[in-house]
């Protein structure tokens, strides 16, 4: 996992907490991931946007993660369907609301 300039990078299964700032997490294993937990920063400023996208070394259309689950930071919440089994080339987005602590599902 690398975090440079607002991208963190997730290549191994488990779970793995977003760094504060990041803006781009790139979820792209050498191959097929059993379980996958990312949670979300913890110090989210209003209108923050996160951006998960899938693949590169997995092909477009390929299963990328059989199993995950995106979690809020404590204090926090999801709202909005979460992709579960993510293939390659698919990507969400969130949009944070400091207002009520609230990541919602933009894409």
């Amino acid at each position: 996992m690398s975090n440079i300039e607002g991208v963190q990078l997730i290549t191994a299964a488990g779970s793995v907490t977003i760094s504060n700032g990041v803006k781009i997490v790139y979820v792209n294993p050498a191959s097929l991931l059993a379980t996958l937990v990312p949670t979300f920063p913890a110090n989210a400023n209003d209108l923050d946007e996160l951006w998960f996208h899938y693949g590169g070394t997995i092909l477009t259309g390929v299963a990328v993660v059989t199993a995950q689950t995106l979690t809020p930071n404590s204090g926090q919440s999801i709202v909005g369907t979460l992709l579960t089994a993510p293939l390659g080339g698919s990507c969400t987005a969130f949009r944070y609301r400091g207002a009520n602590t609230t990541w919602y599902k933009i894409v």
